[in-house]
């Protein structure tokens, strides 16, 4: 049985639809789809999670795999740096299908591309990286030989970060998909286009300044998180069992829910609306 099939399988095993499944793995309905449609991956995290949900190793998850047995996907670009000081990550992208960011508790900096479909990363992609004092710029750069447009379909970036020496992260990237996890900051500031927005397990000040509807996920974060839009009309779920102030500010913007009373104004962790003309539905989930 294929993963596709396995994970179908696995879901209606449960008793789960695919938006229930997806709020217990705290990823989105359209991400489900693709996984049973075979049109797209979870990744490791994902797939971690799936192992725990359902008593499966990753082996047995993946035994028709076999080309992605042990990586997820067929292409691999890796490029590593040591990083010694506290530092503010300056990180600039090319467009992509899927960009997550996160934490490791090492001392190297990670930028991993993946691909199924785009076979010579490391010569159509270049990562450049120049640190100095107390900053480290991070970019990517497409070369002539590909297009916008293959990226947008089928290039996947990871970015791993040394915890230890986090201070400031800003990240500009056009994706359709942008994850966010296990990682501690002062501020955080992701700029551009993202469809989807999924955050877990991250603390300190997270601003999102995407200028297009997007949904969000913030099953797990500690601090203050804020979305900056203009002209949108977006969602963010949260989880039950989390206390959060709301805050709304701007021009003719609106936060809207339909259980008001689960905002607590004394909540030490701040969900805040800023901008013009924007709306932003909060739904409370399990």
């Amino acid at each position: 049985m294929k993963l596709s099939e396995k994970i179908k399988s696995l879901r209606k095993g449960a008793g789960l639809s695919q938006e229930e499944f997806g709020a217990r793995l705290n990823v989105s309905r359209q991400a489900i789809t693709k996984w049973e449609s075979g049109e797209g991956l979870p990744d490791i995290g994902n797939l971690l999670t799936l192992s725990r949900m359902f008593n499966l190793s990753l082996d047995d998850l993946l035994s028709e795999e076999k080309a992605l047995a042990e990586k997820l996907f067929l292409y691999e670009s890796r490029v590593e740096y040591d990083i010694d000081a506290l530092m503010d990550f300056d990180i600039h992208l090319s467009d992509a299908a899927e960009v997550s960011v996160s934490g490791n508790s090492g001392e190297k900096l990670e930028v991993v591309l993946y691909s199924n479909e785009i076979a010579d990363l490391s010569h159509l992609l270049k990562v450049r990286i120049d640190s100095g004092g107390r900053g480290a710029d991070i970019d990517l750069h497409r070369q002539d030989g590909i297009t916008k447009t293959l990226c947008r379909k089928a290039l996947n970036i990871d970015i791993r970060l040394p915890q230890r020496y986090v201070r400031k992260v800003e990240v500009a990237a056009s994706v359709g998909i942008f994850n966010l996890r296990h990682l501690e900051y002062e501020k955080f500031e992701f700029g551009s286009k993202a469809e989807e927005v999924t955050l877990s397990e991250i603390s300190g000040n997270t601003e999102l300044d995407i200028n297009n509807d997007v949904v969000i996920r913030a099953g797990s974060f500690s601090g203050s998180l804020s979305l900056n839009q203009l002209n949108s009309v977006s969602t963010i779920y949260l989880s039950k069992d989390k206390a959060v102030a709301a805050r709304c500010k701007g021009i003719r913007t609106r936060l809207i829910c339909d259980t008001p009373e689960a905002f607590k104004d004394d909540a030490p962790d701040v969900l805040e609306l800023n901008g013009f003309h924007s709306e932003l539905s909060v739904i409370f989930e399990q």
